[in-house]
């Protein structure tokens, strides 16, 4: 079906979504980034509380004219936040390294994902912190 088209045709149902960024980063070839945060959620706008709590991820791609439109937007439910709502973060990826040997950065890439392959073999949690960035999105 035609999601865009339904969604516009769709009756108002009262349900009140609400979802926060709190944190977005952007591929080096700037056209392909996400977002993520908290959500939550009530039947009725005249409700005191909200009822659903979640976390939303947003896959954005930028189109050929520049626009940017959602390509994935996806979520879960989760237990009610106990914390306060971190500000948002943005990380923009810094320039690659210039490499004077272009097969060395490839076999280097390829050691790397062998190396990682044979580890999470053993205990993958463990693998991907070894590997993983500091800002790490699970």
């Amino acid at each position: 079906m035609n999601g865009k088209e339904v969604w516009s045709n769709r009756s108002e149902s009262g349900l009140d979504l609400v979802w926060e960024p709190v944190f977005a980063s952007i591929a080096r070839s700037g056209d392909f980034g996400y977002d993520t945060g908290p959500s939550k959620w009530r039947a009725k706008k005249t409700e005191e509380k909200f009822s659903g709590f979640g976390h939303f991820v947003s896959i954005w791609k930028k189109q050929k004219d520049g626009a940017w439109k959602v390509a994935l937007d996806c979520g879960i439910e989760n237990p009610e936040p106990t914390g306060k709502t971190e500000a948002l973060r943005t990380v923009v990826p810094e320039e690659t390294a210039k490499s004077t040997a272009p097969g060395a950065a490839g076999k280097l890439r390829t050691d790397t994902q062998q190396n990682f392959a044979e580890a999470a073999k053993i205990d993958s949690a463990a693998a991907t912190l070894e590997v993983a960035s500091t800002d790490i999105r699970v």
